[in-house]
């Protein structure tokens, strides 16, 4: 395209404008990453401590249903890794192994539902109870505990069982949106 003084004028982007852009763009896309992890975490958080939640709520319905115990179990892998089952028989029959695999050993144990948790996982999931024992008669449970739900940076969801069944879930300092403080 010709001007009136007889140059071109040209259109477009020098390389320094797009490098500029490019860093600009780098910048804020590395700044979100931070918060976009801590947002992912809290998700994880939430939906583990609601898994949980039915875990409980599932397995006292599905001791009166079969008129048998059930359990809840809390086990750790020498590597680790853990595991939460849902079982019949004793206490001692499941285990959980490398990588978060469950198995019941057993004749008079079966696995009804597991979730295993590899070594490293952000959310980490403990219980100040080997296994919870629901009753079949009356859905009590025996020993009552409480199941911990964390992440790293500090936020975690309790859920405190009653000897009858029931849960209560609560945030120490209400840390977790949407649950009552500890």
């Amino acid at each position: 395209m010709q001007t009136s003084g007889g140059l071109s004028k040209v259109r477009g982007w020098t390389l320094i404008e797009a490098c500029a852009c490019v860093a600009v763009a780098s910048i804020l896309a590395g700044s979100a990453v931070g918060p976009m992890h801590s947002f992912l975490d809290g998700r994880r958080l939430e939906g583990m401590a609601s898994e949980l939640t039915t875990y409980v709520h599932h397995a006292r319905s599905e001791a009166v249903a079969r008129s048998g115990g059930v359990r809840l179990s809390f086990l750790a892998a020498a590597d680790g890794s853990r595991c939460t089952l849902m079982h019949t028989g004793p206490a001692t029959a499941c285990s959980c192994s490398a990588g978060g695999v469950a198995h019941c050993n057993a004749p008079d144990a079966a696995l009804l539902r597991w979730q295993g948790s590899p070594a490293g996982q952000r959310v980490n999931v403990e219980a100040n109870v080997v296994s919870m024992h629901f009753d079949p008669v009356r859905g009590a449970v025996s020993p009552a505990g409480t199941i911990r739900t964390a992440l790293p940076d500090g936020r975690e969801v309790r859920h405190v069982v009653s000897v009858f069944g029931r849960v209560r879930s609560c945030s120490p300092e209400a840390k977790v949106p949407g649950y009552k403080a500890c």
